[in-house]
């Protein structure tokens, strides 16, 4: 594990670009960028200098910015992918990293309307004059109904 972390890093994202969607690649850049600087700035360069340690660090001077923990187990997910790559790829021996098990994250609670207020609201305007602004009002309240679009 003696790879300057930037070579696993690079093979790892000329890889992703190849290999998964854009958007994918992208994220995974912007993560792995972000550790890097962060070992960087602790003149951590190379695979066999992470360690439990500085990865628990690094968890630190996350929450000390206010980056949520769900963020953070991403960061740290994109890392151990890479990791995980240069093994499978023989660039490195092993994954330091691999004991890090993954923060709690607030499970977020879905809310829905009742099925009987989404009735009433139909029934509603199936009584309104078919009118250019009432058909619209219709059709867009069965679009966010049929296709499960969110509001915003």
């Amino acid at each position: 594990n003696t790879n300057p972390i930037r070579k696993p890093i690079n093979l790892y994202t000329k890889n992703s670009l190849h290999t998964k969607r854009l958007g994918t690649y992208e994220y995974e850049c912007k993560h792995l960028e972000m550790m890097t600087r962060y070992f960087d700035s602790k003149k951590i360069y190379y695979t066999r200098d992470i360690t439990l340690d500085s990865i628990y660090d690094f968890i630190e001077y996350q929450k000390q910015k206010n980056i949520s923990n769900n963020t953070i187990n991403k960061r740290i997910g994109v890392l151990k992918q890479c990791l995980n790559f240069s093994i499978k790829n023989g660039f490195i021996k092993d994954n330091p990293i691999q004991a890090v098990t993954m923060m709690r994250t607030r499970i977020r609670e879905t809310i829905t309307i009742p099925i009987h207020i989404i009735l009433d609201i139909l029934q509603y305007l199936d009584h309104l004059k078919p009118t250019p602004t009432n058909l619209r009002n219709k059709v867009i309240v069965y679009l966010l109904l049929d296709t499960g679009m969110r509001l915003s």
